[in-house]
Formats: C-alpha cells, sequence, structure tokens
C-alpha cells in the first residue's frame, strides 16, 4: 500500500516538483482503484452443500447411487457449488428432510443429489437453473474388456430424459432397445458400443465403451493320430483258488471257467 501510495504522489508530480497529497486522500484513491478493477463472475448459478450432518457429499458419474459409481472429491458441508443443469434420476431419500428425484450437474460433469444443496426447494426444479439434455449411460460391460469371437457378451444401459419430455428412443448401436443389448463379437478386432438417449423434445445423448474381439484359443492333440487302429492289451489270467489259497466252493466255481477259458485262449 505504501508503494502504491509513493507511486501516486509521484505521477501527481509537475514541473520537478512534488506536490504533496494527504496520506489518507492518496489511500483513498488506491482503495477506490482496488474495487475498480473487475472480478470473475461465476459462470453458473452457485449453491452450497447443506444437510449433509458434517459428512460431506459424494460427486457421481450420473444422476444415481446404485450405478453411478463415486468419483472426484468429497464435498464438505457448506463448500460452494456451480450448477450446470438439472435432471431427473434415482430417488434420494435422505434422514432428515424429503424425497427428492432432482439432480444437478457440476461443471465437471459429475452429479449430486440435489437433496443435500442448498437450492430453495425440494423435489422441483429451480428457476433459473437450466434443465440437463437426456442421458445416455452404460453399466455393463466395462469399457477396455477382452471377448471372444462369437461369444455371447449382454449389455446393460440407460437412458433418462431430465424433465417433462420422456424418452423417445434408446437404441444401442447392435440393434437392442430399450434397456439390454448385445455387444457385436462377429469380428476380430478393435470395437465401440453405443447407446444413444433422444428426447422427444429431439435433444440427444451418447455414451460409449470400447473392447476388443480376440479368436478363440485352439487345442490340439499330438499323439495318437486321427483315425489311428487301437491294439486291445493282452488279458492276464486270474490266479488260481489253490494258489490263493480260497476255499470258498461258489467263489472257486465261478472263476474256474473263467481260468480255462483264458487257457485254452492262449
Amino acid at each position: 500500500m505504501a508503494k502504491i501510495a509513493r507511486d501516486i504522489l509521484i505521477l501527481m508530480s509537475r514541473n520537478g516538483r512534488t506536490r504533496r497529497i494527504p496520506l489518507s486522500l492518496a489511500t483513498m484513491f488506491v482503495v477506490v482503484a482496488l474495487f475498480a478493477i473487475p472480478t470473475a463472475a461465476s459462470a453458473f448459478p452457485t449453491y452450497h452443500v447443506a444437510g449433509t450432518e458434517g459428512h460431506g457429499l459424494h460427486e457421481r458419474t450420473g444422476p444415481g447411487y446404485d450405478n453411478y459409481p463415486e468419483v472426484g472429491s468429497l464435498l464438505a458441508e457448506n463448500a460452494s457449488v456451480e450448477i450446470v443443469c438439472q435432471t431427473w434420476g434415482e430417488l434420494v431419500t435422505p434422514t432428515h428432510g424429503s424425497p427428492s428425484r432432482i439432480w444437478d450437474k457440476l461443471p465437471n460433469g459429475h452429479y449430486v443429489s440435489d437433496d443435500y444443496i442448498s437450492t430453495p426447494d425440494v423435489n422441483e426444479f429451480t428457476p433459473g437453473i437450466g434443465v440437463c439434455p437426456p442421458t445416455a449411460a452404460i453399466f455393463s460391460p466395462g469399457t477396455g474388456q477382452t471377448d471372444f469371437e462369437g461369444e455371447h457378451v449382454p449389455t446393460s444401459f440407460e437412458c433418462q430424459q431430465a424433465k417433462d419430455a420422456g424418452i423417445a428412443s434408446c437404441p444401442d448401436s447392435n440393434g437392442g432397445s430399450g434397456s439390454a443389448g448385445t455387444l457385436d463379437t462377429s469380428s476380430i478386432g478393435a470395437h465401440n458400443y453405443q447407446v444413444k438417449a433422444v428426447g422427444g423434445d429431439g435433444a440427444t445423448a451418447t455414451a460409449e465403451i470400447s473392447y476388443v474381439v480376440a479368436a478363440l484359443p485352439s487345442a490340439t492333440i499330438s499323439q495318437p493320430a486321427t483315425d489311428e487302429p487301437m491294439r486291445r492289451a493282452p488279458l492276464s489270467p486270474r490266479p488260481s483258488p489253490a494258489l490263493t489259497g480260497n476255499t470258498d466252493p461258489d467263489l472257486n466255481r465261478a472263476r474256474t471257467p473263467t481260468v480255462l477259458l483264458a487257457d485254452r485262449a492262449r
């Protein structure tokens, strides 16, 4: 502050003589100049985290808990939050408060439940905050996995509309629709799989994963060769009852013919 005030006094010098201005007046000029510097305004409406009872609020990859994992940082109670737009999502029922389906999208693309944001109304879209376009999400399989040629790989996905327009269609890139489909594994190589949400108002959103189709593993038999004739091993004669000491007459009668036949065959 002293340096700025000193500079002002020098700028006010005229004809080599410095006009002495009271320090209080110079300070006033500095304060006015500082307040005149424009500050960057927030691009989106700003609210704060509220009602978490000190636990904080996790960001999610989409508007829900069950199918959308935690991502990003934990937002502390009273932390400032910019809201890009609002959308419908999974119903959230807090410990204290009213249930709400409203989810808020943040500038980083993550979502938080509006139940824990200081917007004025519960389970209602807030005036002044835009409505998000429809969303598309692929729950399974995950991106980057490897499957085998011809393998049946089911998919699970979801399309949601932000407000009243509804979802006109929710097709995938392999002919599926609704919430389930399959990957195309008919050819070896790298592939992409997409789901496109089309809202009743014409707005669209797309989700995509990548995957690789590999050739089926093979197995070979080195021996014996195909169609090779098989030779049966010679039978070994059973020991005679006289040699084994077995005196059971029934058992001897059952075994004696077998030994004799074997002897004749030899």
